[in-house]
């Protein structure tokens, strides 16, 4: 029968309507030009309703970015275990990091480049923005490719000298220019079909120092 559709499944529940069209408003008109009854008009609400779900539109700007983490980075940046590495010894490096980028980027869709265009915007003036800047765009992606790295290297699968801070650092730095790139290029609707094509040629160039 297949997995119904989301309009299958009964109407979608209110919070989750405030969220996607405060993401909309945000991402099109900037925060502070939107407010509280702008976002419960458009949604035929009261804003009373939006106040039973959110403590203000502050709080909606929280709830946006705890989606992102729930949805896209904590479930995308799951760190292999060492036993896992030594069972794949014969591991392609290249290919393994390749794959799993496209895997990560693959569930990336119009909501999380709404949250991006948030991001980006607010970071300079709310706590949150800034947090969530911090932690989810340069720090979980250096933690995630340093411990990586640390347990290839546990596993012997990549060289004994090497530093897997520093290089999760550049490994890190490599995917948000990509990363940074494709949102762009998304955004602007240009062709980014070439963007993937230097991501794996970084990738491979990267693991021709790392590995014995």
């Amino acid at each position: 029968m297949g997995r119904p559709r989301k309009s299958d499944l009964g109407p979608t529940p209110t919070r989750e309507r405030i969220l996607t069209k405060s993401m909309e408003l945000f991402a099109a008109k900037g925060f502070d030009a939107v407010t509280v009854r702008d976002i419960t008009r458009s949604l035929g609400l009261t804003e009373a309703t939006l106040y039973v779900h959110f403590k203000n539109k502050a709080d909606v700007l929280s709830a946006i970015f705890q989606h992102l983490d729930e949805q896209l980075i904590t479930p995308g940046f799951s760190i292999p275990q060492v036993e896992w590495f030594k069972a794949h010894a014969d591991l392609d490096l290249a290919s393994f990091f390749i794959s799993g980028a496209k895997a990560f980027f693959s569930k990336t869709d119009d909501t999380t480049l709404l949250t991006w265009k948030i991001l980006l915007t607010t970071q300079y003036r709310y706590k949150s923005s800034r947090e969530s800047v911090e932690n989810h765009l340069l720090e979980a992606p250096i933690h995630f490719f340093s411990g990586m790295l640390q347990n290839l290297q546990l596993a012997g699968l990549i060289g004994p000298d090497i530093d897997p801070t520093k290089l999760g650092r550049v490994l890190a730095a490599i995917f948000f220019q990509f990363s940074f790139r494709s949102m762009l290029s998304s955004s602007w609707k240009t062709d980014s079909s070439l963007l993937f094509d230097e991501l794996e040629e970084e990738i491979q160039s990267f693991v021709d120092l790392i590995q014995p």
